[in-house]
């Protein structure tokens, strides 16, 4: 039996039209996990081949998911990145692990704007506190934090609110005054 689909990729490399295509292995040594991923990524007439890597010491089976969701987050920056002229590469952040933090730090944070629920809230700010530890000069974790310091306010968190408004002073010197006032 054939697969329609791979009749489809078949069809469509033999017409010139080749596909990108995501190849993934997982190995565990002991306690030892590696997920790697190759990606071919076809740009125009170009082949270009990007690695990807995670590598970790995990307890159980279940702390899977969290290594190929690593991974993703990899990929998902290195392909954003893509075509991006060097003068505005500051829009992404240099390294996967702040991308993961502030992505998951502004899904909280719109999930706090949607229900008000402060849990979320306080995830917010674990999350872009700790995309601030991987890249202290990505600018855009200080503008979530800004946000998550208003938030603070709104709800009477005052101590919650004055420690972020302080940590981002370098940063955002307006909006910080202005929360601290």
């Amino acid at each position: 039996s054939l697969s329609i689909g791979n009749i489809a990729l078949c069809i469509k490399e033999f017409i010139g039209n080749k596909a990108n295509s995501l190849t993934c292995s997982l190995q565990k040594y002991n306690s030892t996990v590696t997920a790697v991923a190759i990606l071919n990524y076809r740009t125009n007439v170009n082949t270009e081949i990007m690695t990807f890597q995670v590598t970790t010491n995990i307890s159980n089976d279940e702390q899977i998911p969290a290594i190929i969701n690593d991974l993703a987050f990899q990929i998902a920056l290195a392909l954003g990145k893509q075509g991006i002229p060097p003068e505005k590469d500051y829009i992404f952040p240099q390294n996967w692990q702040t991308y993961k933090y502030v992505t998951l730090a502004r899904d909280a944070y719109n999930r706090y704007i949607m229900t008000k629920d402060i849990n979320d809230l306080n995830m917010g700010y674990d999350m872009a506190s700790s995309a601030k530890r991987f890249e202290p000069g990505y600018n855009r974790t200080y503008e979530l934090l800004s946000g998550i310091g208003f938030a603070y306010l709104e709800r009477g968190k005052y101590s919650e609110a004055e420690n972020i408004f302080l940590d981002t002073t370098e940063f955002k010197p307006f909006e910080s005054t202005f929360g601290l006032g």
